[in-house]
């Protein structure tokens, strides 16, 4: 798997290297999921800031006796936002690890690109393997008979053991 920060400070190299790769993954999707992210993370932190800075508001409002509980109403609803917005994140955080996880590696720069041209026929074929499976099939046949030497129940190799 790429390196998330490298995918963030040089998408083009990225881009380039699938290009020369044949890849079809985009770098434009990969780029709205880490802009939703970035986004994301930067909404509940400043939530979670305001959340803090209400929170020391009530503590000190209820210490004063006055009281608080219009605040505690904003806290709660406060609070409920962040958490769906941290279950958002995580969705967006996997489809970007997804996205990570299908990305081919980049080869090296002294790595040769493959020529356009197509595979050179050499003019051999495959070899038939309808003779070889049912050759194969007779031998599991034989490897499945029972043991019919007097004395030794049960199943053996047909091939010779050193018991």
């Amino acid at each position: 798997m790429l390196d998330l920060k490298l995918l963030q400070r040089s998408p083009e190299v990225v881009a380039k290297a699938l290009a020369d790769r044949g890849s079809s993954l985009d770098m434009a999707e990969f780029t709205a999921l880490d802009e939703r992210r970035r986004a994301l993370l930067a909404e509940v932190e400043a939530l979670k800031g305001e959340r803090n800075k209400a929170s020391g508001e009530v503590a000190r409002m209820k210490r004063a006796g006055e009281d608080a509980a219009p605040l505690l109403e904003r806290l709660s609803a406060l609070s409920d936002r962040i958490k769906d917005l941290d279950r958002e994140t995580e969705e967006v955080k996997a489809a970007v690890n997804d996205w990570l996880l299908a990305v081919p590696n980049i080869p090296d720069a002294s790595v040769p690109l493959p020529s356009p041209s197509p595979r050179r026929n050499t003019g051999r074929s495959a070899p038939p393997l309808a003779g070889w499976i049912s050759s194969a099939r007779a031998s599991w046949r034989a490897a499945a008979l029972p043991c019919t030497a007097p004395g030794r129940p049960g199943w053996s190799a047909p091939w010779p053991t050193s018991s």
